[in-house]
């Protein structure tokens, strides 16, 4: 996937120099800092918070979002209808 990320001129040379001490290209840099960081927060969560929920308790998730939604719409001033 393509994207584009404008950085301040001083973060956008620290980055081009890092890179150049370690031999690889600015984006090979940036591509691996991103997953650094993000890897670091996998020690956070218990491994337990990714797994998915058991059945019934899908349903009274499901359950109270919709009681949410219902809420948020009946206390909406505009009459117009909105998605959620």
């Amino acid at each position: 996937m393509s994207t584009s990320v404008h950085f301040p001129d001083a973060l956008a040379k620290n980055l081009e120099a890092e890179a150049r001490r370690k031999g690889i290209s600015r984006n090979r840099l940036i591509i691996e800092a991103c997953r650094a960081y993000l890897e670091s927060f996998r020690d956070e969560w218990p491994e337990e918070m990714f797994d998915p929920l058991p059945a019934e308790e899908m349903k009274e998730l499901q359950a109270a979002t919709r009681e949410l939604e219902d809420a948020i719409r009946g206390s909406r001033r505009s009459k117009r209808t909105v998605d959620l």
